[in-house]
């Protein structure tokens, strides 16, 4: 759990902590846990769809830039893993663990 609520750099990389009492966060992690459920992989368009639902919001407002640095803080903290050659991203163990937890 501190290891997901502190900033974390990874080769070179440094992104900001995943705030557990965030509403965005919280809804990223029960879109997680869904992807994983499923035998799925997912885009940012993906995933941006079911977070404007889940957050009450349109498709339109999430700008894909936006959703581009989740992916990255998801990427970085080690919670999603980037299939290599493509745009495309699937939940780690650790992910789906954590997910599960909050």
């Amino acid at each position: 759990m501190h290891q997901l609520n502190r900033p974390v750099e990874v080769n070179g990389q440094r992104t900001s902590a995943l705030r557990t009492t965030d509403l965005r966060v919280l809804a990223l992690w029960h879109i997680l846990v869904w992807c994983r459920l499923l035998p799925c992989v997912f885009a940012n368009r993906d995933l941006r769809e079911q977070l404007a639902v889940l957050t009450g919001q349109s498709p339109t407002t999430i700008t894909p830039g936006r959703m581009t640095y989740d992916l990255r803080r998801l990427r970085v903290h080690g919670i999603i893993e980037r299939i290599p050659k493509t745009h495309r991203y699937r939940v780690t163990g650790l992910g789906l663990r954590a997910a599960l937890f909050f």
